[in-house]
């Protein structure tokens, strides 16, 4: 009956430290509910493994920007761009290896799928300049390492319990 009790204490604090996560983690405004493995958020309610996706993104690339969910949920179609969403995570480390920067276009390409709209937002920023100021060599350096934060935060968002 005790360890019953200390059990439903435990899962009653990692609900409150997953909904506190959501609520502080993203700039939305609302009621965050967590039934199982769905979260609602204004009354729309959203399978809590994308939200951990979607949260990951904001935290890589978008920190402190309100933002809507629907704003989120676009942007992270733009990131998984052509992409399966399962392969996202299951492949990430070999992905990692393999890009290709084609800077003239800027377009930036990991393993022929297309990041432009979210990594060279983030080069920009990196830069604090013109994207085309930036050499090859920059470029290929801070595109993995963008890509990298936001898988990181995957991780580490989903392996939280």
């Amino acid at each position: 009956m005790k360890q019953n009790q200390q059990k439903s204490k435990e899962q009653q604090a990692t609900k409150e430290k997953r909904l506190n996560l959501y609520s502080s983690s993203l700039c939305i405004e609302g009621e965050f509910v967590i039934e199982g493995d769905q979260v609602t958020i204004n009354n729309k309610s959203f399978d809590e493994k994308e939200l951990i996706k979607w949260v990951a993104l904001y935290n890589a690339f978008y920190k402190d920007t309100p933002i809507t969910i629907e704003e989120l949920m676009a942007e992270f179609d733009a990131f998984c761009h052509g992409m399966k969403e399962s392969e996202l995570l299951e492949n990430y480390r070999d992905r990692m290896t393999d890009i290709v920067v084609r800077a003239e276009n800027v377009e930036l390409f990991v393993n022929g799928y297309d990041y432009d709209r979210v990594i060279v937002d983030h080069l920009k920023e990196k830069f604090d300049t013109r994207l085309s100021d930036a050499t090859k060599e920059q470029m290929e350096e801070a595109c993995p390492h963008a890509a990298e934060e936001f898988y990181n935060e995957v991780l580490r968002l989903e392996t939280l319990e």
